[in-house]
């Protein structure tokens, strides 16, 4: 099944122009009120698409001696948009072409267009009509109509982010083998009409088995660079296998908020899950209750394909006292959640919700100015909470500064996302100018690191 969702995206992607350093888009461009969504599903047939431009008007095109070159990408990525960011600054990873589906998983159809037509007062006027052939040769509705640009562009040498977004969901009564989505794409002003085509095979979901030398910790860190969810399951045995008891405790609050963000993105993966709760061992069991639980933290009634007698074993864990990412950040186990959340999607709010203890600024050096005038606290057990509560504030503030900083330096040198977030964040100016100044200090390069460069012998 085929949905179309209007994006009203301003985005702009680079195309890779040498000569030419476009300004870079921020996250302020982004309108205040995005169009909303539109579902197509169902008997409602939706109207073509109009063209905006006028019938032999006059265009130029950024290679005038090539051709219009249209791209199609399904991707199961769900932070394409947010990547899109990141690609304009040569950090962001590449879409991955989704060629298999399983039934109920999402995947975004994304259209991209190069070296269009432009008007002379910098108007485009691209369009495409979808159509989606299922494997018992079947059509799955009528064509769903789209915009790719109907405005003006900064620039004809970059390629555009599509206005409006398709997302196509396998149904469980749609049969099983490859489908064939057809991408008709006109550039109206320029009067070129393409048709583009990619083949999905629709599958069932079975576990499948984990390769011999998986690396389980290594996949979730990278997971977004690559999604594929079908090993999320037998993964989540294998992360606590490899755990010692005092690493779970560590470790666990990351592996909550991945498997939260991707059963959220993956509801489809919860009948399996269930599922494998009523026969599992003692130790995957531990490992799906757990984060079963804290998926379903806030939910009082079983959702879809969980028995009332897994639910009633769940409640425990449901009803624990859960850390929320989403309040107000004091305590260092909601950092590495909302870790967990980046490793599974790729988003960008994670990594925007990290730099909030950081408007703290005032408070650095707040612990040295209170064992400075209280001597005696020298020495004292950090990890005692009743120790811990007697001290002023701004000395919990400042720890969690330090632990936030830290954690974005340390995962900004790992993953290059991480770090394009971070310069985004820098040029928005949607930060203060003491917390803009610390991300700028840890995005610097590694002093040892420079001294060691050819460039710096």
């Amino acid at each position: 099944m085929l949905r179309r969702l209007p994006t009203a995206c301003l985005f702009f992607l680079l195309a890779g122009c040498a000569h030419q350093s476009p300004a870079p888009v921020a996250l302020s461009s982004l309108p205040a009120n995005p169009a909303p969504a539109v579902n197509l599903a169902g008997p409602a047939k939706p109207s073509p698409v109009q063209r905006i431009s006028v019938p032999g008007e006059r265009f130029t095109r950024a290679d005038p001696d090539k051709p219009f070159k249209p791209t199609l990408i399904v991707t199961t990525q769900v932070a394409n948009a947010d990547l899109f960011f990141a690609t304009m600054v040569g950090f962001g990873p590449p879409y991955r072409q989704a060629t298999r589906l399983y039934r109920g998983q999402r995947a975004f159809i994304l259209p991209f267009a190069e070296n269009y037509a432009v008007a002379s007062d910098g108007r485009t006027d691209l369009t495409f009509e979808l159509n989606l052939l299922k494997a018992d040769h079947s059509k799955d509705g009528p064509a769903l109509s789209g915009v790719l640009w109907q405005d003006k562009v900064t620039s004809p040498h970059q390629l555009l982010f599509t206005s409006t977004t398709i997302n196509y969901y396998a149904e469980p009564s749609d049969p099983l083998g490859e489908c064939v989505l057809t991408a008709r794409i006109h550039d109206q002003l320029g009067g070129d009409d393409i048709t583009l085509t990619h083949a999905v095979v629709i599958e069932d979901y079975k576990p499948p088995v984990l390769p011999a030398d998986f690396n389980a910790e290594s996949w979730l860190q990278t997971y977004y660079l690559n999604p594929d969810p079908a090993l999320a399951l037998p993964a989540l045995g294998a992360l606590f296998d490899k755990l010692t008891a005092n690493r779970r405790t560590s470790a666990l609050p990351t592996i909550l908020g991945f498997y939260d963000q991707l059963l959220n993105d993956n509801p489809w993966l919860l009948t399996a899950f269930f599922a494998r709760l009523a026969f599992a061992d003692p130790n995957e069991a531990y490992a799906l209750s757990v984060v079963l639980g804290f998926r379903f933290r806030a939910t009082t009634d079983a959702p879809a394909g969980c028995t009332p007698e897994i639910w009633r074993r769940l409640e425990t864990f449901r009803t624990h006292a859960w850390i929320d990412p989403d309040s107000t950040l004091t305590d260092p186990t909601q950092l590495d959640c909302l870790w967990g959340r980046f490793f599974a999607s790729g988003f960008y709010a994670p990594v925007y919700k990290l730099t909030e203890p950081l408007a703290a600024f005032a408070d650095l050096g707040a612990a040295d100015r209170y064992t400075a005038d209280h001597p005696a606290a020298q020495g004292t057990d950090d990890s005692d909470p009743a120790g811990q509560a007697a001290l002023p504030a701004e000395i919990g503030r400042e720890q969690m500064l330090r632990a936030s900083l830290w954690s974005l330096g340390n995962n900004a040198k790992i993953h290059p996302l991480v770090r394009a977030y971070l310069d985004l964040i820098i040029r928005t100016g949607k930060v203060a100018e003491g917390p803009r100044a610390l991300i700028v200090r840890i995005l610097q390069p590694d002093p040892e690191t420079t001294s060691a460069s050819p460039a710096a012998r």
